[in-house]
């Protein structure tokens, strides 16, 4: 009897596009992609949906697009969350374990749970809901830290968790919008969290880094240490913001503003040239004009180098 084959469908509801990606569970354990689909986006804002009607019709476009192409239905979906509304902090929780002799007891994974299921009671404001909590560490009997408790011996595990929360309205709004896209939310997943995933290895978690992720309008920012996460945040600054700056300074419409970011943008204006020259479209029927790349350099370089200290 042939195995059931195992899909998996990831949505990304961002600022600048909407993607849909499909994966197929190959026999091995991997993950195979057969289906991806992306459009601009509409009736987002910041990392939010603002517009329900506008989001709701760009997902079910990318939703359909990517299972034409992998020729599976698309019944669940885990979806990426962002956006300024996001809250983060840690917390510490802990739980006893001796038995009836007050004698120490192996750790088991109910005991884990336990303590995970304490940690998801921490105060959040009213208007949030809890929609990660992550252990970064465990310490058994206040003195043995350990990464895995399971199969240890103790009488109380201790627990640092990093709690990260969402605005209940924009967790509505989106499973709303993608209800509406005839699928389901199977779970959220803090869009940086998604990234570090795809990104890190647990050498770079290990060592310490900082993951920032600049969207089209927020920042992403994923701070590991010693293998956990320790940090989150969502700056509300990011690639749309670029494209503003280069529209009002070249006085040219944002459209082309964002062509000429991509084909001529640099970050550092050191790494350009005076004499080197673009041709930058008019407003209004004007003729296009001529404007040296440094220029241009010295307006990204200035919201980067804004967005980057916010990070820091």
């Amino acid at each position: 009897m042939e195995k059931e084959k195992k899909y998996y469908t990831a949505l990304d509801i961002g600022t600048s596009k909407i993607c849909a990606i499909i994966a197929e569970q190959t026999e091995n354990n991997k993950l195979s992609i057969i289906g991806f689909a992306e459009t601009d986006s509409e009736g987002v804002s910041e990392g939010m949906i603002q517009n329900l009607i506008k989001a709701t019709s760009k997902i079910k476009e990318v939703v359909q697009k990517a299972s034409e192409m992998a020729n599976v239905p698309i019944k669940d979906v885990n979806v990426g969350i962002a956006g300024k509304h996001i809250r983060s902090f840690s917390t510490h929780h802990s739980i006893g374990l001796q038995n009836n002799e007050n004698e120490p007891i192996e750790i088991n994974t109910s005991h884990v749970r336990k303590l995970e299921q304490r940690s998801k009671m921490a105060v959040i404001p009213t208007n949030h809901k809890i929609i990660h909590s992550m252990p970064q560490k465990y310490t058994i009997d206040e003195d043995h830290e350990s990464v895995d408790p399971v199969g240890e011996f103790g009488k109380k595990l201790e627990a640092d968790f990093h709690i990260i929360s969402a605005n209940k309205v924009d967790i509505k709004i989106m499973e709303e919008s993608i209800k509406r896209s005839d699928i389901m939310c199977k779970n959220l997943i803090l869009e940086p969290i998604a990234s570090s995933l795809a990104l890190l290895d647990e050498n770079d978690k290990e060592d310490g880094v900082c993951l920032v992720d600049i969207g089209g309008g927020t920042t992403d920012i994923a701070v590991f240490v010693d293998g956990s996460i320790c940090f989150t945040d969502v700056i509300p600054i990011a690639g749309d913001h670029v494209t503003n700056d280069i529209a009002q300074a070249l006085r040219t419409p944002p459209t082309q503003a964002e062509t000429i970011k991509q084909r001529y943008g640099c970050a550092v204006s050191s790494m350009t040239r005076p004499e080197e020259i673009m041709m930058v479209p008019g407003m209004g029927g004007r003729p296009e004009r001529e404007l040296s790349r440094q220029a241009l350099a010295d307006v990204l370089e200035r919201r980067y180098v804004e967005i980057f200290s916010m990070a820091q």
